[in-house]
């Protein structure tokens, strides 16, 4: 059995810093959003080959989860028994593009992996997708998220591949995919799509990203046509966006952006778009009726001041994204006044009454209020009115069923 595996699939850095999460029953990692207020969305970040034996899926997760506001999972699909341990992390032997490395490495790195292969096999990525399929199920059916994102890395960039092509996830950010990298999963995939790419990946090539991204290009304007994002890295190497070696400046510069990258996307497809989903998904009671004869000079109340974002902690490890615009354009607030009506000189008395109104604010957006009105006494028997509060929209989701890869799974 050939090892879908690349000489950089092993090595790498730890990243600074304590998880701030929790860990699940069955083993999986869970850092829930910092706000206090149930999360309308869900982030899954599936892991590399060192699954969560070493520190930086959660400090990764931690990240997401503090900047964006949301609940974030890394499910354990290798069981506690990832084919890498952090005994057996070693540093990158090149960090930069463009080493070429000698028979004698070569022969010495399959070495190595050999013993590995039964590990594997047996968790190769058409296995992992079946056991995340259940969470990610059970994220829209019981826990009621309105939009769930996945990122992965190395080994679970395979992973996500595939569950690209499925219904079960909103969005998907691909690093440095490993594992089986086909071009027929690829084109299966039918959610927003965002590729973390680095300048140099022997795994995943040149030619085979080109390939991806041309595949894509080639569906504008049909009902395939799905939106992606290949983003370059220069000077990186597979592994740079999750086993970064932070110690050179061009790596960690290329690392930090990987993360603004990161949760920019996510905040366009995944957090914007729960918020719009549970907008429009909020009963909206109709406006009580104003007595007839009554006229409202009650003005609409003001708006309200939509609640400053948490401020998150800084993580040691990774530096504050500069480049991420979280700005969020407020409506402008209408208010509209009845004129009060003139009495009249000696046969009419008029008495006022405040018109119902209603107002409601969307996620990350201001309050729009609107106002009742009401009919005069001598022309109306009686008057109804009720205005709806209305929300942002938001991206497009998926749809239809997808396939998994049955190759043999690596990084």
């Amino acid at each position: 059995m050939a090892l879908p595996i690349c000489a950089d699939c092993t090595k790498g850095f730890t990243l600074e810093g304590q998880p701030a999460g929790t860990t699940l029953p069955d083993g999986g990692y869970f850092h829930a959003a910092p706000s206090g207020t149930p999360s309308k969305a869900a982030i899954v970040l599936f892991t590399d080959i060192f699954g969560l034996g070493i520190p930086n899926p959660k400090i990764l997760a931690d990240k997401y989860s503090t900047m964006l506001d949301v609940d974030v999972y890394v499910p354990d699909y290798f069981n506690g028994k990832p084919p890498v341990t952090i005994e057996e992390l070693e540093p990158y032997e090149d960090v930069e593009p463009g080493a070429k490395p000698g028979i004698v490495k070569q022969l010495k790195m399959v070495a190595s992996l050999l013993p590995k292969a039964p590990s594997l096999f047996s968790n190769r990525p058409s296995v992992a997708v079946s056991r995340v399929t259940p969470l990610l199920e059970s994220l829209r059916k019981d826990k009621g998220y309105k939009a769930i994102g996945t990122i992965g890395f190395c080994f679970g960039g395979g992973i996500n591949i595939q569950i690209g092509g499925t219904d079960l996830v909103d969005s998907v950010i691909i690093a440095h995919p490993g594992g089986s990298v086909g071009a027929a999963s690829i084109a299966k995939i039918k959610v927003p799509n965002l590729w973390i790419a680095p300048q140099e990946d022997k795994f995943f090539s040149d030619a085979a990203r080109q390939a991806a991204e041309q595949q894509f290009a080639a569906r504008k304007g049909k009902p395939t046509e799905v939106q992606y994002k290949f983003i370059d890295y220069e000077g990186t190497t597979h592994g740079f966006a999750c086993r970064p070696a932070l110690q050179h400046p061009k790596i960690k510069e290329a690392f930090e952006k990987s993360v603004a990258d990161t949760l920019e996307w996510f905040q366009k497809t995944v957090v914007d778009k729960a918020a719009a989903a549970a907008i429009e998904s909020k009963p909206v009671a109709a406006a009580a009726a104003a007595p007839a004869g009554v006229v409202s000079t009650t003005e609409a109340p003001a708006p309200t001041a939509a609640i400053a974002a948490p401020v998150p902690q800084k993580l040691e490890s990774v530096e504050q994204p500069k480049d991420v615009d979280s700005s969020h354009t407020s409506d402008e607030v209408k208010k509209e006044t009845v004129p009060e009506r003139k009495k009249e000189a000696t046969t009419q008395e008029t008495t006022a009454a405040p018109a119902a109104g209603h107002s409601a604010a969307g996620t990350h957006g201001a309050a729009a209020v609107s106002t009742g009105t009401s009919g005069p006494a001598a022309a109306a028997a009686a008057a109804e009115g009720g205005q709806a509060a209305a929300g942002d929209g938001g991206a497009a989701g998926g749809g239809g069923g997808g396939g998994g890869d049955g190759g043999a799974g690596g990084e």
